[in-house]
């Protein structure tokens, strides 16, 4: 026979399992309608599989909502990184890359900060991105004649350059900055390329001695390059975040995630709540203010 219960200490007894603890705390909420209550948990990961029981034991539209109102407010008064949620936002309204505006979000989300900053944990990296279907190719080198395609393939170059300082084989970066050269429409950006370019070693030589001497370079090259992609492309910007502003996104972010699984369970959330949802998903608090008073 299980054994539903285990005797802490003398004459006080509680449930074996936590699952029993998760549920009957889950059981109460709903009684109560005690929402206010679960949400100031949003970003306590002890209290996720709450979350989720919660969702599907009735109609969950309230509590998503308030959900998505406790997350917005994480962020909501730090202006730096308010000042990137309103880049995020601006960038994703000049740059079509998917067919829903949340989804470019979340490109240039785990282009610009998940990916460059190495920030969050690998468990994590893409599963904003996962739910959506939106796909990010740092791992590997991507370009077209799209302005996404071209932009993720700077965050490629950049990253790749940045962290690896390799230069193998000699003519592997001739080739980098060629292809990009050849897909940047920009003029004066097409111009530092090809001025670095020029200032490349001679690929023919000894490979340690082509490696040593664009390793004395490599740091200039790539902040004149890095300099100059940010001004013309609004991309791979040095946001210089504190560590507890990283820790903020990174509530953010892992709230989020339990918002899109609490969607994703199965519980009846209805369209209009659903879109309302998607649609102001990663947005700056002053523009889901402004679309409320539409």
């Amino acid at each position: 026979m299980l054994n539903f219960y285990v005797e802490r200490a003398r004459g006080i007894y509680s449930f074996s399992h936590l699952t029993f603890h998760e549920y009957f705390t889950a059981k109460e909420i709903v009684a109560n309608s005690a929402w206010d209550s679960l949400v100031e948990h949003i970003t306590e990961i002890r209290w996720r599989e709450v979350f989720l029981l919660t969702v599907m034991m009735r109609k969950a539209d309230d509590l998503v909502l308030l959900m998505k109102q406790k997350i917005d407010e994480i962020v909501a008064k730090d202006e730096k990184v308010l000042i990137f949620f309103i880049w995020l936002f601006q960038k994703s309204l000049s740059v079509k890359c998917y067919g829903r505006l949340v989804e470019t979000r979340i490109f240039f989300l785990h282009l610009e900060y998940i990916n460059n900053f190495q920030f969050f944990t690998s468990d994590q990296h893409f599963e904003l991105a996962d739910y959506f279907n939106v796909h990010t190719q740092v791992d590997h080198w991507i370009i077209d004649k799209t302005e996404c395609g071209l932009n993720n393939s700077y965050y490629f170059f950049l990253d790749f350059y940045h962290y690896n300082n390799s230069f193998s084989p000699n003519d592997a970066i001739f080739q980098d900055i060629d292809e990009l050269i050849s897909y940047e429409p920009i003029l004066e950006l097409k111009e530092v390329l090809e001025k670095i370019k020029n200032e490349l070693p001679d690929p023919k030589q000894e490979k340690a001695k082509f490696q040593e001497l664009c390793g004395e370079n490599s740091n200039r090259w790539w902040t004149e390059i890095r300099y100059n992609v940010s001004k013309y492309h609004n991309i791979f910007h040095d946001w210089q975040f504190s560590d507890e502003q990283d820790e903020l996104l990174l509530q953010y972010y892992s709230a989020n995630l339990l918002l899109m699984d609490c969607l994703n369970s199965d519980c009846y959330v209805s369209r209009e709540v659903r879109q309302y949802i998607e649609d102001t998903l990663l947005l700056p608090i002053s523009e889901i203010e402004k679309r409320k008073k539409q």
